[in-house]
This record gives C-alpha cells, structure tokens and sequence, in this order.
C-alpha cells in the first residue's frame, strides 16, 4: 500500500468510523470483527486518522462495509451526474446484484463523509469566526443567536439530531462565511438564519 498523506489518511477514517457506526458497533466490537482483530485504541487511531490499518485489515473492513479496498482508500470517483444516473437506473429494481449493491454503499458512504469532513470545516471555521472582532459590530440578539449555534455546533456529534438538521446549520455556517468575505449583505444572510430558525423549530 502506497503512503497515505495526511488528508487522505483523514478520509479513510471517516471512511471506517462511518462503517463502523452504519454496523452499530463500538470500537471494541468492531476492532474484534476485522481480521486480524484489532484493539479499541487502534481503532481510534485510524478513525481520527494518526495511523493506518495493514493491507490485511484493510480489506476486512471494506468486506464489512460492503464496499472496495479502492474506495476506502480514495473515495468514489463518480461525478454527480453519474451517481443520479445511476439512481434513475435502479429505481426500479426490487433485487439489486452484488456490483450495484457496493455501489450504493459507496455513494451512501461518500455521502455521510461529507457530511461529517463539511461539519468539521465549518466547526473550525466557527471557533474562529466567534472570536472574531467583526461580530462585535453585530446587534447584541444576533450575538447570542449565533453563540446559541456554536453550541449546537461543539454539541452535535454526541446529539440524535437529524442529518437534514446538520445540514441547514452547515449551510447556515457558510452564510456566515459569505457575510464575513462580505459576499453578500446583511439582509441576504438573514435568509440563512431564518432556514435555521425554521429547522431549530423543527427539530428542537
């Protein structure tokens, strides 16, 4: 196996730490199911990416996420078009074979490792943007607003909520990111934060 960079090291945790939790296992459980077995620790370790599991355990762990030792180690390749296509080609389909059965594996796994590496991004980029000056400038309601969803924030790996939820506050994280360049105006982030609203509403 070729040397992995820090990045893609990264990922391939993701990767593993999303079959895992698709498995329902901890990191004891799991690291007894791959073979050869693994402890708890080392588990840890390739899931927040510091090391990476041998040739050997690698494929066991793709065998247990029903996907390719290819795709742990760089993802899918297939564009968005591509994988809407393929949904159109399946839709239909009351039995699907073993090839399109990886597939939608694949895709349903690249889908939750965005998720969680745009969740991480924007979580980093909000400790920072709360230390900012610039929200100083802001009205004393918008401050708690947005200090209320930084909690929600460094709270929302250990949380039940649903992923439609994350996703409006990622969304609304880059509305902030857009106000910060000065990309777009005060009233046109007020669209993201009223998306929140309605979600928080929803989910809470």
């Amino acid at each position: 196996m070729s040397r992995l960079s820090d990045n893609q090291k990264i990922s391939l945790g993701i990767r593993i730490k999303n079959i895992r939790q698709n498995l329902q296992l901890d990191q004891a459980e799991f690291g007894r199911m791959v073979t050869p077995a693994a402890s708890a620790s080392n588990v840890s370790r390739w899931e927040r990416g510091l090391n990476v599991p041998s040739k050997e355990r690698l494929q066991s762990i793709a065998k247990l996420g029903s996907v390719t030792t290819e795709f742990m180690l760089n993802g899918s390749k297939l564009s968005l078009e591509e994988i809407n296509q393929f949904s159109d080609s399946i839709s239909d389909k009351k039995i699907l074979n073993q090839q399109e059965k990886q597939k939608v594996n694949e895709i349903n796994l690249t889908m939750q490792s965005s998720m969680d590496r745009a969740i991480g991004i924007e979580t980093a980029f909000a400790k920072d943007a709360f230390k900012s000056s610039y929200f100083d400038k802001l009205p004393s309601e918008q401050r708690i607003f947005l200090s209320n969803i930084l909690i929600y924030l460094k709270n929302y790996s250990n949380s039940k909520v649903d992923k439609r939820f994350l996703g409006d506050l990622s969304s609304f994280i880059s509305g902030i990111n857009l106000l910060m360049k000065q990309d777009i105006t005060k009233e046109e982030f007020y669209d993201y934060e009223n998306l929140l609203n309605e979600s928080i509403k929803e989910y809470f």
